[in-house]
């Protein structure tokens, strides 16, 4: 997800993806951030997360059952882009899914026929 702004440069890219990574040490090292880098702790909605500030870029990550989360903001229109990731930070949250039980009725597994596929040719 990248968000923009028609009135200033620059966006912000939330990313989620599988990952090998098992710390976010080694999602540190993946993006070869220099040493001069001090990771700050954070949280990302329940998650434990690093915020990173290299010359050109903020980066925040956080892993979770083998899902790597990040959020990018570059450093064009900082004070702008820092009001904006602040407030994506501080809103974001983990909901988990809940079963869509509208229509009322339940079917059960006799209730359901499997036939043939026909193909035409």
């Amino acid at each position: 997800l990248q968000i923009f702004s028609k009135d200033v440069n620059g966006s912000i890219k939330i990313r989620i993806e599988d990952t090998k990574l098992k710390s976010l040490d080694d999602w540190i090292k993946s993006n070869n951030i220099p040493d001069t880098a001090v990771p700050q702790d954070k949280k990302l909605g329940s998650l434990d997360a690093k915020e990173i500030k290299t010359g050109d870029r903020l980066l925040l990550g956080a892993i979770d059952q083998k899902i790597l989360f990040t959020v990018e903001v570059p450093l064009v229109e900082e004070k702008f882009w820092m009001k904006v990731y602040e407030k994506i930070l501080s809103g974001f949250t983990f909901v988990a899914p809940v079963a869509d039980n509208s229509s009322g009725a339940s079917v059960s597994e006799s209730d359901v026929i499997f036939e043939g596929e026909e193909v035409v040719e």
